[in-house]
């Protein structure tokens, strides 16, 4: 008994057909869910599904191309990713402005 190399045409147009369905069926489910966030949240998800948007956090530490963060350099880079706020920043700089974080 050898196990074939290939599937029939039936099983393979069957199989493609599946794979179809569950596309659009995940494609309906996430336009659903894309409609009940924010527009702010919008437009967080689509910056993070961006090919490379998390590159930086794969990427080796490296000082002299900049790749080099302390530990609160991170913290804050996630935090403002994710539009959490900086924690313990004061509400003016010292120039006397407003502190805004965009």
């Amino acid at each position: 008994t050898s196990i074939p190399t290939t599937i029939g045409p039936l099983a393979e147009e069957h199989c493609k057909e599946v794979t179809r369905r569950n596309q659009q069926y995940h494609d309906q489910k996430r336009k659903a869910l894309y409609e009940m966030l924010t527009q702010t949240e919008q437009r967080q998800l689509e910056l993070a599904s961006e090919k490379g948007a998390s590159a930086w956090l794969t990427s080796l530490p490296l000082a002299e191309y900049g790749f080099l963060m302390n530990k609160q350099e991170f913290n804050d880079a996630v935090l403002l990713r994710y539009d959490f706020g900086l924690k313990g920043v004061p509400t003016t700089c010292s120039c006397g402005d407003t502190y805004s974080e965009d």
